[in-house]
């Protein structure tokens, strides 16, 4: 197999980035997003930790339907397919619960992933 050397650059990168533990967010860091996610109309965030007991963090959001007007696959299909394009983890989905993991979020950008929860919610009544 062969690589370009856009591929060796990407590599390098992310493991100068891993190594530095650039990637690392604790639970601390994530407990703001999470607050402002759950003050958000039919949407509770708390945060979790990954299932293999790794030192890696999530938000996990569980979409109260009936109080929401949209259920999680809902919620998760608008996130993914709106102008800025916002990926979950949906392992949970038909449970109501999707998963935001922030270590594919780029420092301000949970500010917009909030925003767009928010814009989801407001809009669920119409």
């Amino acid at each position: 197999m062969k690589i370009g050397k856009e591929n060796m650059v990407g590599l390098v990168y992310a493991l100068e980035n891993y190594h530095q533990g650039k990637t690392i967010v604790t639970a601390t860091q994530l407990q703001p997003v999470a607050e402002a996610i759950s003050a958000i109309h039919g949407l509770y965030a708390d945060i979790e930790q990954d299932e293999a007991g790794r030192a890696i963090w999530r938000i996990r959001v569980r979409v109260n339907a009936p109080e929401l007007g949209l259920n999680a696959q809902d919620v998760e299909a608008q996130l993914r397919g709106g102008e800025i394009a916002i990926y979950a983890r949906k392992y949970q989905l038909h449970q109501g619960v999707l998963s935001l993991d922030p270590r594919t979020v780029a420092e301000g950008e949970m500010a917009l992933i909030v925003a767009r929860l928010r814009e989801i919610a407001e809009h669920a009544a119409d």
